[in-house]
């Protein structure tokens, strides 16, 4: 039998038994496990809830120009950025997306974009996030909601391969202006890496 029609029945016989191990149907006590361990709320009431902490963050829907001051970086740089932040709604209206991307110029060639998503969570009653970047960077965040005019949200971001603590606070000024810090944890005290002051351009839906 030639060669390349034994590697074609070879390869048929993986997909068989690879298709045969998804279809399979689980068993009773992997069911059981799943449901023990996922207890959720009903979800026609959960996403009531999460419909009316939503609307809260309203104001954030539109056009931000920003302005960044990077005051830590990998190669020990500080340096002014500017950019702008599109606000949408996503996923049939159930997340917040923001789109930054960065003007470019002298010193961030390439300009660093980053796309991020958040909504609250009924079941944990917790707002999360998660986000990715050009750089390779990603995050996945949450937070307890708003204190006043403050928002922290705290958890690990990626960078370089390395697992290290996130925090990132919001302040907001007004519905028309905010700003932003974020810090990171490497080893026993949080750095300040940045500082970024949003300030509306145009609303949106």
């Amino acid at each position: 039998m030639p060669l390349f029609i034994v590697r074609i029945i070879s390869l048929f016989v993986v997909l068989l038994a690879a298709a045969n191990v998804v279809c399979q149907e689980p068993s009773p006590q992997a069911k059981k496990a799943l449901q023990d361990n996922i207890k959720t709320i009903d979800q026609a009431a959960g996403e009531k809830i999460r419909h009316k902490e939503l609307e809260q963050m309203a104001w954030m829907l539109g056009t931000w120009r920003c302005k960044a001051t990077i005051l830590f970086s990998l190669d020990g740089s500080k340096r002014i950025s500017f950019a702008t932040q599109t606000t949408r709604l996503a996923l049939n209206r159930t997340w917040f997306s923001n789109y930054y991307q960065e003007t470019k110029d002298n010193t961030n060639k390439p300009p660093l974009i980053s796309q991020d998503y958040f909504t609250y969570d009924p079941n944990t009653l917790t707002w999360i996030g998660n986000g990715i970047d050009t750089a390779g960077n990603s995050w996945t965040l949450s937070s307890p909601g708003w204190e006043e005019n403050k928002m922290v949200w705290t958890g690990n971001a990626l960078i370089r391969g390395k697992e290290i603590p996130f925090r990132y606070t919001w302040f907001k000024k007004s519905v028309r202006e905010f700003e932003l810090v974020g810090e990171l944890k490497p080893a026993d005290e949080w750095i300040t890496v940045d500082r970024i002051v949003l300030k509306k351009q145009s609303k949106g839906k």
